[in-house]
């Protein structure tokens, strides 16, 4: 009920309204006032109804004494008739103005319950998002980790290829030097000759062995970079497409937010 209206300012709405020919209602006179509620005014418009045919009856008492009474009983009657014909309508618009007020907070209170579990699940689904990039986070990690331990891997495998390089040069400046040593002695030099061959050869399967690994090894780290590579493409891709996805997220969590705010917001 809006504070401030009284019988008087009813009074001298209705009042208003009858005289440029209009019959009050409702809705007229709290055009009139600017204010007041349905149910104050529906009260007051009674009151002002039930006075009316009396201040009419005085004021034609007052301006045609010469009316006989019967007559001015007639016109009582057909007063009072009109007044509760008046009062009729108006319950009865209402009424269906309540009726209808009711049904749409029983619909703002659906369409709030499911913008609150549409949020419910959107907040689900952020979760399980933020989740998903955390996994993917450390697996980036695990994959950085494994191509340094190859990449150490290969290091040792060159070092090993560096040494065996090494031990085939210094095999052959000993067979060089072993053969001008044992040249007086053909058959002890052929022998030790044959000895350092077998050397060398060992030698260089070792270096060979050594250079294979070291090729598979370089193969191996160039696959993995090539894998990290792709990896991270993945997931600057997956970064982007989860960002877009929070942010679509968050923009229809706020949606909802402003829309469940606006339906509390509106008179029930």
């Amino acid at each position: 009920m809006a504070r401030g209206v009284t019988q008087d300012q009813v009074t001298r709405a209705a009042d208003a309204l009858l005289a440029r020919g209009e019959r009050p209602t409702i809705e007229k006179v709290r055009a009139e006032l600017g204010t007041g509620s349905p149910n104050t005014l529906l009260r007051l418009l009674d009151v002002w109804w039930a006075e009316l045919a009396g201040r009419l009856a005085a004021q034609a008492r007052a301006q045609l004494p010469s009316i006989p009474d019967a007559v001015q009983r007639a016109m009582m009657t057909l007063w009072s008739e009109a007044v509760v014909v008046t009062r009729q309508e108006a319950e009865t618009r209402l009424e269906e103005r309540e009726r209808g007020l009711q049904e749409r907070e029983t619909a703002l209170q659906a369409q709030l319950e499911q913008a609150t579990a549409q949020e419910t699940a959107q907040q689900e689904t952020l979760i399980l998002v933020r989740h998903e990039c955390e996994a993917a986070k450390a697996d980036l990690v695990n994959e950085r980790r494994r191509i340094d331990d190859l990449q150490q891997s290969l290091a040792a495998a060159l070092r090993s290829l560096t040494e065996a390089q090494a031990t085939v040069a210094a095999l052959r400046l000993a067979g060089e030097e072993a053969q001008k040593a044992f040249r007086v002695d053909r058959e002890r030099a052929e022998a030790t000759e044959q000895r350092w061959l077998r050397e060398v050869d060992r030698a260089r399967e070792e270096a060979k062995s050594a250079q294979q690994d070291a090729r598979a090894a370089y193969t191996k780290v160039a696959s993995e970079t090539k894998r990290r590579v792709k990896l991270e493409e993945d997931l600057a891709h997956q970064k982007r497409i989860m960002k877009q996805r929070l942010a679509e997220l968050e923009r229809q969590q706020k949606s909802r937010k402003k829309s469940k705010n606006s339906a509390s917001r509106k008179p029930g």
